[in-house]
């Protein structure tokens, strides 16, 4: 028995059937034995020229049989490409069979054999086989001693009356005349010359192969189960994009957007995660739910990316509606904006193009911090102080409650050392004002109060983002961007 190993390291065989034109997108599977003989008297020639003819032919009358194969799982997939001739810029389909790198295809003549010298004239041959096919299918040949299973067979002419095969013709050697001069005909000679588009030689037969050879099987999934995406990305594109200081609104419209796709793909179910409440409307507490963060990157004053997020991770379903994400129809004759999803993973994998992410110890206000409580006053109108000196649900006594709560659902947060006041949003050439923010959901809860302010706080140490704070955190209010330590600005 004789089994050679044909293994693709790119993991692609491009290959077009005799008389099929390229762009009819078939692709030649199983290897025909006529290409592989034809390959090994290449590398006959190239590289072996010292052996003899006659033991060439011998050869070749031993591999002349049609084998039968086992074929690797696979698929089918194409490029597309123009010709780059200025004369010819013809639209080329490249198909080509995709297979695992690793994984050869094993051509088996069950009822042949060869002395020792014909293995090692046989294995030398394979030794200089840079490619079979065309050029692009890179190849590793040798014989092999391992016994694999053949699952595509030689069907002789009747074929098979098996359901689950395939019937594919193959070309291989003609029985009976002379094989070598047959196999050295160039095809151009051959169709220029000889007018034919079947090779002197040879014939085709029918092999059975499996009727599912192409079919795709889902693979394995290197992430653990538990490990979910916990952040997702896009890029905003559009005529006009919004602007900073309608960020809240803005997320409300993403959220409903994504809200209606979950609706619509999962018979009208709701995703608690996404939509921040259950399905009685109760809403979810702890902070564990979406945030949907618009950004605006390069600080020009108007979003150009979003991040929606949750700590407890997006599962199959709500991937699903965050991937079909496009559009936002802002409304009021508003041009709508586009969405481009930049990926889906951790915080790490954003890093740094993200403005919202870090690492950092110190980070300050992108849209103003809202109070959730009334501040505390005595009746003559002087601040309530706490303890610490601080009005009780001032603004940073509600930070720092904010973030004390923060820390009481992760351990792993630092404290927080200082809060110090901003006085206004400072982007590239221009400083916003807090109160120049809308600071209120179009639907959904209001504020205890519309006063705005901004801070810088920092950390006991550098930590991920994102971070937001306050009233309107779930929808891009209270923000905070990473800073240089000993910087306030951009």
């Amino acid at each position: 028995m004789i089994r050679v190993a044909l293994t693709f390291l790119a993991g692609r065989y491009h290959a077009t059937p005799w008389g099929t034109h390229v762009n009819e997108g078939v692709p030649e599977w199983p290897p025909s034995t006529w290409r592989l003989l034809r390959a090994l008297v290449s590398a006959w020639k190239q590289t072996m020229r010292d052996v003899p003819e006659a033991d060439i032919r011998s050869l070749l009358a031993a591999l002349s049989p049609p084998p039968d194969f086992h074929l690797p799982r696979s698929t089918v997939a194409h490029t597309r490409h123009y010709m780059p001739w200025p004369m010819n810029r013809t639209l080329v389909f490249d198909t080509f069979v995709a297979l695992a790198k690793d994984h050869p295809v094993v051509a088996i003549w069950p009822q042949s054999e060869l002395e020792d010298r014909q293995r090692e004239l046989l294995s030398n041959l394979l030794l200089g086989l840079p490619y079979l096919g065309r050029a692009e299918s890179w190849c590793e040949a040798r014989l092999t001693d391992e016994a694999v299973e053949p699952n595509c067979r030689y069907a002789g002419d009747a074929g098979s009356t098996d359901p689950a095969d395939h019937l594919v013709r193959v070309l291989v050697p003609a029985p009976g005349g002379d094989l070598l001069p047959a196999l050295m005909v160039s095809t151009a000679d051959m169709r220029s010359r000889q007018r034919t588009l079947t090779p002197p030689g040879s014939r085709w037969v029918l092999y059975a192969r499996p009727a599912d050879a192409f079919a795709v099987e889902p693979a394995a999934g290197r992430v653990p189960p538990t490990l979910l995406p916990t952040m997702v990305r896009y890029a905003l594109d559009s005529t006009v994009l919004p602007l900073l200081t309608d960020c809240v609104t803005f997320a409300e419209q993403v959220r409903r957007v994504v809200m209606g796709i979950y609706g619509r793909k999962h018979e009208q179910q709701v995703s608690a995660t996404l939509a921040g409440k259950r399905e009685d409307d109760r809403p979810l507490t702890g902070h564990r739910h979406a945030f949907y963060l618009p950004e605006d990157v390069d600080g020009d004053g108007r979003l150009d990316h979003v991040t929606i997020c949750s700590t407890t991770g997006f599962d199959r379903k709500e991937m699903e509606a965050l991937a079909a994400l496009r559009r936002v129809n802002r409304g009021e004759g508003r041009p709508e904006v586009g969405f481009l999803l930049l990926g889906a993973g951790g915080p790490e994998l954003f890093q740094p193009a993200s403005s919202i992410l870090g690492p950092s110890a110190a980070w300050r206000s992108l849209t103003p911090f809202v109070l959730n409580r009334h501040p505390k006053q005595h009746r003559d109108g002087t601040p309530k102080l706490n303890e610490a000196g601080r009005q009780v649900d001032g603004p940073e006594d509600q930070v720092r409650l904010e973030w004390a709560r923060r820390m009481a659902a992760d351990p792993n947060l630092p404290p927080l050392l200082s809060v110090e006041p901003l006085g206004t949003c400072r982007l590239k050439g221009r400083e916003v004002r807090w109160l120049e923010f809308r600071r209120w959901r179009a639907g959904g809860k209001s504020p205890a109060t519309t006063y705005a302010t901004g801070h810088l706080i920092r950390l006991a140490r550098p930590v991920l983002g994102p971070i937001a704070l306050g009233y309107g955190c779930h929808f891009g209010l209270g923000q905070f961007i990473p800073v240089e330590e000993g910087s306030t600005g951009p």
